[in-house]
């Protein structure tokens, strides 16, 4: 009888679990009972409890096993061993499918991508080994074409030292035939990256383009912060640095971003948001090539590092740095992660300078980034300064100077320009109400630290973050070093405020690098380790089996081989499955693309198509106001239509109190978000109108324009 690999006996274990979830949704989801069963039969199945569920579940799989089993003993290729390999695939890809605003604590999600991805890469392992004993069996009768079998096999399963990373992070690099071709891919040439992912990052590009374009001309783009971004690279144009009308000081008291001045060229070809969505969005797509360099580098294999660069791509919470759940769609911030990316492969190559370049590039998006920095340059110092001396004069240096820089940006340019210290103080009124208290009360209580940090809700925030990897970036500890910084601050934010403990908006956007760059590193660890289990499960015996003399070792060693049989004993380059088995799912889930399932949401009318991106036809009525009002004059407009007039002589969002006299002032009547966060609130324009200053020059399908009749008095 043929021996069952653990692969096909996990894969029933794996299909009861996402069998029992799926029909547990269906007891648990009202809606689904209503819309699917109907009122009557609905009701009989609200009554099926858990154990039931599970019960149904193993006899079905039991049944489906079993009718596989007899189906193949005669013959290793039938159909249905095919069709028992992949129906636990469509299986859990229903559960991941089942109603997500009844299922949004995220377990289900957990366990079922958990299963799907596991059973992909256990099914394409084994498909590899069948073809490779076909080979095995071709190759009978031949002790030459034995011989060059056996070792091409030992050269697939070699470990060995990179010629980059003999000194590199990695720690030693996995090695394949292809693993010189593919090192020097990772080296020097981008276009022999796969056309697959170039192809994925134009679709990329394509569709998100498109999202954010409509977004905008639909009226429902975040108004404030596009509003001042955009309003900066204008103003910025003309000769006002680092300024928007909507605030009386410099930008500068709210933080040091800088790099917004380095886009100032493209921006003059064509100035308006449209770019700087396109700037945006073009930037986070082609991080993939970087990922794919990093990866192919690290784990010397091509399709594994395709892997890594689709995950990216799908990735939601890169989606929502493109796109924000709150309808922001520019975030100038994001531009650090390509900086940071691109450093990580020149850290790993020890081309010092180039990394040096990168990191001041990171530093100016943002200050915060100058600690990542500062991480990045104590490992230099003490850890590979130990066997080079440049490393140590280099990463002290950066150590030093990324510090000073952080603290001479939070402690002496914020604050002379806000006149106090900054506005991000007031997420963690919950530890104190100053840097210095939020310092003194760690000191007196350190254990405060820990506690805040290891909250349900942030291991909730982590576990979303690495989902679409697998969780393979919590296996290195040399990336979550490297960004303990932006773990730390975000963690420690005021659990009523939800944002810096989510990836549906911009604060996780520094993490991003360190998530895939760990989770590449975390594989290589495994494969690694994988690799060495299975060489010392072989030593010791002429037929490689670990049949010594001693009984005490040849049990160690069968323990050891079994044991690394369930630790991601798989072929490396199958590690693709298991990582677009994940990401797919995590972006069907959580995600706002058009493959989605919060993009048909009627619930969540920040991410429900129908009222973000279809552009109504009372829209067209903004450039009838826009011809109205001359350039020259000073316009306050309400929240939406404000990105409408940032290119006039002043732009407010309202009339906010430092304003002086405007012009003209441009009302939204039927704005939709305002009948929704604010039903109550009467029509601001009829204050305006009343007082006198203003007359009503424009009305049309909702849009009023009110035109100053009579000066304020000073």
């Amino acid at each position: 009888m043929r021996e069952i690999s653990w692969r096909e006996a996990l894969t029933p274990l794996l299909a009861v679990l996402g069998l029992t979830f799926l029909l547990q949704d269906v007891v648990l989801s009202e809606t689904l009972r209503k819309r699917i069963l109907g009122p009557t039969l609905g009701a009989v199945v609200a009554e099926v409890s858990a154990a039931t569920c599970l019960l149904a579940a193993l006899a079905v799989v039991v049944l489906l096993w079993t009718f596989g089993w007899q189906q193949r003993k005669g013959s290793e290729k039938t159909r249905s061993e095919a069709t028992v390999r992949l129906w636990p695939l469509a299986l859990l890809n229903l559960l991941v499918l089942v109603d997500p605003s009844e299922v949004f604590d995220y377990a289900h999600l957990y366990l079922g991508l958990g299963a799907l991805g596991f059973t992909g890469w256990g099914m394409t392992g084994r498909r590899r080994e069948e073809k490779q004993g076909d080979k095995e069996t071709a190759t009978e009768g031949s002790p030459a074409e034995r011989g060059q079998g056996d070792e091409g096999a030992r050269e697939d399963l070699q470990i060995d030292q990179h010629p980059a990373s003999n000194h590199g992070i990695s720690g030693g690099t996995l090695r394949s035939r292809h693993s010189q071709r593919d090192s020097v891919i990772a080296h020097h040439a981008l276009r022999d990256i796969p056309p697959l992912i170039y192809a994925a990052i134009g679709l990329y590009v394509i569709v998100f383009v498109t999202m954010a374009l409509l977004q905008y001309h639909s009226m429902n783009l975040q108004p404030v912060d596009c509003y001042s971004a955009e309003q900066r690279m204008w103003n910025a144009l003309h000769g006002i640095l680092l300024k928007s009308d909507n605030t009386p000081r410099s930008f500068l008291a709210e933080h040091v971003q800088v790099f917004d001045l380095v886009l100032l060229p493209i921006y003059a070809l064509w100035p308006g948001m449209e770019i700087l969505f396109i700037l945006h969005i073009v930037a986070a797509a082609t991080c993939a090539l970087p990922v794919w360099l990093y990866a192919a580098e690290v784990l010397g294999n091509r399709r594994a590092a395709s892997g890594f660069a689709l995950a990216f791509l799908l990735h939601p919470g890169l989606h929502y740095s493109n796109l924000e759940i709150s309808g922001a769609a520019y975030n100038p911030v994001f531009y650090c992660v390509p900086f940071l990316l691109w450093g990580l492969i020149f850290l790993q190559r020890e081309q010092y300078r180039s990394w040096a370049i990168c990191s001041v590039l990171a530093i100016t998006v943002k200050e915060e980034i100058a600690l990542l920095i500062f991480m990045q340059g104590l490992y230099l110092a003490l850890v590979k300064g130990r066997q080079e001396r440049k490393a140590r004069i280099v990463g002290a240096v950066s150590a030093v100077a990324s510090f000073v820089w952080f603290a001479l940006c939070v402690w002496v340019i914020i604050p002379h320009f806000a006149g106090g210290e900054s506005h991000v103080l007031s997420h963690y009124t919950e530890i104190g109400e100053t840097s210095g208290d939020i310092l003194r009360e760690i000191a007196r209580r350190p254990w405060l630290v820990p506690m805040r940090m290891f909250t349900a809700q942030n291991m909730e925030f982590l576990a979303l973050l690495f989902l679409s990897y697998g969780w393979l970036g919590l296996l290195d500890p040399l990336t979550l070093f490297f960004a303990l910084p932006t773990y730390v601050y975000l963690m420690l934010a005021n659990t009523t405020y939800f944002p810096p403990h989510s990836i549906s908006y911009y604060y996780h956007i520094p993490l991003i690098p360190f998530a895939v760059v760990g989770s590449i590193r975390g594989l290589a660890w495994l494969t690694r380790m994988g690799e060495g289990d299975k060489e010392t499960a072989t030593e010791g015996s002429p037929d490689g089996r670990g049949q010594g003399d001693n009984p005490a070792s040849d049990h160690a060693s069968r323990i050891t081989h079994y044991v690394s049989r369930f630790t991601f004993h798989a072929p490396i380059e199958n590690s693709s499955t298991y990582l677009l088995a994940m990401s797919i799912g995590a972006m069907v889930f959580l995600s706002k693309t058009p493959l989605s399932l919060l993009f048909y949401d009627s619930t969540q009318p920040m991410m429900y198509y129908q009222s973000v991106y279809v552009v109504p036809e009372r829209a067209k009525v903004v450039k009838e106001m826009q011809a109205l009002i001359p350039r020259d004059k000073t316009v306050a407009a309400s929240e939406y239509l404000a990105l409408f007039f940032t290119h006039w002589k002043h732009c407010y969002i309202n009339l906010p109190a430092h304003a002086g006299p405007v012009d003209y002032m441009v009302f939204d009547v039927e704005d939709k978000w305002r009948r929704l966060y604010s039903p109550d609130q009467p029509p601001p324009h009829k204050s305006y109108l009343a007082s006198g200053e203003f007359e009503k020059v424009f009305e049309k399908e909702g849009f009023v324009v009110l035109k100053r009749i009579v000066m304020r008095n000073p």
